[in-house]
């Protein structure tokens, strides 16, 4: 079988459209992006579990179930290669929080944000590797190995999605999600060169993520655009009774509408807080 690996430097939106268009299948795509993670993950360790039986399983069933009945547009992320931070629950899926007393924990639940990336169509790539518990803002971990920048490996990632940012940067997965409670996402998108955004508190759930802060805890969007960020945000976004936090929030829908356009961010004001990273750090 030959697998063309350009696919994996496709954005989330185009790979969605050539799915949708026919152009290419969900296999073709995600074997596309397993061929890199085979090549590139064992020096960059961005992952800790890659989940290639899964993956490849739940392309064919897009495959069977969607594309075969002509559905295509019900589903936002059809065949998006997506990955998750390792303290998101995922059924039957290894789920370590980036901790070696957590590495046989096999979750039987799914996170709230899991069950919302797989009603829009989205493909497990596997679990990325993170800080421990989530606290650390370099994205060392002294028992996955810590990942490396894809820019320069002498550099971090950044924390304590590391491997969140790693693997998007490294297309690896088009998008992945991560938690951010003091710069979590925003820091290692920084470092690692991609979009990183972190939504207002209570829109997106936190059922099924394991807690940092209560009231500091968010789900955070990686991305290799705004618009790839946007469209993730827009399936992952509303109520859930299962974490009352989100009473009262609003789905977010046809988000990237607002992107339509040549307003940009002309006249936006954005603050700047220079010392922060390094009084972290120290």
């Amino acid at each position: 079988m030959n697998i063309d690996e350009s696919l994996a430097f496709l954005t989330l939106r185009e790979s969605v459209d050539k799915v949708k268009s026919g152009e290419i299948s969900p296999t073709e795509l995600v074997e596309s992006f397993l061929e890199r993670i085979r090549r590139i993950e064992p020096k960059l360790r961005s992952f800790i579990t890659v989940t290639e039986r899964e993956a490849l399983n739940r392309a064919r069933e897009i495959e069977r179930k969607i594309i075969r009945k002509r559905r295509v547009d019900d589903y936002p992320l059809l065949a998006a290669p997506i990955s998750l931070k390792d303290n998101i629950m995922t059924r039957g899926i290894r789920t370590t929080s980036g901790s070696k007393m957590e590495e046989d924990n096999i979750p039987s639940y799914d996170a709230t944000i899991v069950k919302h990336l797989t009603r829009a169509g989205a493909i497990l790539m596997g679990k990325n590797n993170m800080s421990e518990y989530a606290f650390g803002i370099t994205g060392a971990n002294p028992f996955y190995g810590t990942p490396l920048n894809p820019w320069d490996p002498s550099r971090v990632t950044g924390g304590s999605s590391s491997g969140s940012a790693a693997a998007v940067a490294a297309s690896l997965c088009v998008s992945a999600i991560g938690t951010d409670s003091g710069g979590s996402v925003r820091v290692p998108a920084a470092l690692c060169g991609v979009v990183g955004f972190k939504p207002t508190y209570g829109r997106v759930s936190l059922h099924g993520v394991k807690p940092l802060s209560w009231t500091l805890d968010h789900v955070g969007i990686m991305a290799k655009s705004v618009w790839d960020a946007a469209a993730v945000y827009g399936a992952i976004t509303g109520p859930d009774t299962l974490d009352p936090r989100t009473e009262g929030g609003e789905e977010v829908r046809n988000i990237t509408k607002t992107l339509e356009g040549d307003s940009g961010i002309t006249g936006v004001k954005v603050a700047y807080e220079g010392e922060f990273f390094q009084s972290m750090c120290s």
